[in-house]
């Protein structure tokens, strides 16, 4: 159940680091456009006409570069973003197919993707820290693959005993 545990703190990881890279990208876009803006209302230079229309205005060369500098930052951050989305996809898949219930997604939300403790869990979600605890253990094994394996187990059992039973 460590290696489920685990797995659970690594999405709560890929969707804090997912969503403060989402911030960077923002925030770098906010950064080139406002460079962008600073320039558009600036005082020029030299003025606009040199060859095939390009600008000739020192500054405006400035900024194309700084523009440019902000596009490769924007394409890194973006970058990084889509290989967390890959991490964070693999561990949402993993989470949905467990078909959890609202009160183990809900525990799964509030322990590993924003890092509460079991007493503020429980005031939360309206359960003792002891059903908190026992949810936590539920939602270990079913990602583990228990709660298959119990009610196959227990499904199997009955059927392999009345079988005996009809047989012998």
């Amino acid at each position: 159940m460590e290696e489920t545990e685990l797995l659970l703190f690594q999405y709560g990881a890929l969707k804090r680091k997912s969503e403060e890279c989402r911030e960077a990208v923002r925030e770098l876009t906010a950064e080139k456009y406002a460079c962008i803006d600073i320039f558009l209302k600036g005082p020029r230079l030299d003025g606009i006409g040199g060859k095939r229309g390009e600008n000739d205005d020192p500054v405006c060369r400035i900024v194309q570069k700084m523009a440019d500098i902000y596009d490769g930052r924007i394409a890194r951050a973006v970058e990084k973003l889509e290989g967390l989305y890959t991490e964070f996809d693999k561990v949402r898949d993993k989470l949905e197919r467990a078909g959890l219930n609202e009160a183990e997604k809900k525990y799964v939300e509030l322990r590993y993707a924003q890092g509460k403790n079991v007493a503020d869990i429980a005031e939360e979600i309206g359960y003792s820290e002891r059903q908190t605890q026992r949810l936590r253990n539920r939602i270990l094994r079913v990602l583990a693959g228990g709660r298959e394996y119990e009610r196959a187990g227990s499904i199997g059992m009955r059927g392999g005993k009345k079988g005996k039973e009809q047989t012998g």
